[in-house]
């Protein structure tokens, strides 16, 4: 990389702090980002605990509506997606599929 890129860059970053420290729109926007928030462990937790909540133990519980009622403002149901795949191989939950609609419940490991 040449100087003349480098300085470039850093007068690119130093226009991104400087507009961030005087626009608090800035830091907003920054923050409005879309994914998960909190840790994938937190998110697992919270998936863990609805799908009980939902009945999850005892019946198939339609994935819509758990991601519906897991999600928090600004995430996707997509960003559970590795999340779901995660407890499912390792057997905490179990996934069916009637008529295209995928179901979902606790298995007896991930009632442990």
């Amino acid at each position: 990389m040449s100087t003349v890129e480098q300085t470039e860059m850093s007068t690119v970053e130093q226009t991104e702090q400087t507009e961030m420290s005087t626009n608090p729109e800035a830091e907003k926007k920054k923050e409005n980002k879309k994914g998960l928030r909190g840790t994938p462990a937190q998110a697992t937790t919270r998936l863990l605990l609805h799908l009980w909540d939902l009945g999850g133990s005892k019946q198939e519980v339609k994935r819509k509506d758990l991601s519906d009622t897991v999600k928090l403002n600004n995430e996707r149901s997509g960003d559970y997606t590795d999340i779901f795949k995660t407890l499912e191989t390792d057997g905490t939950i179990k996934k069916t599929k009637k008529a295209r609609i995928e179901y979902v419940f606790l298995t007896e490991q991930g009632l442990q």
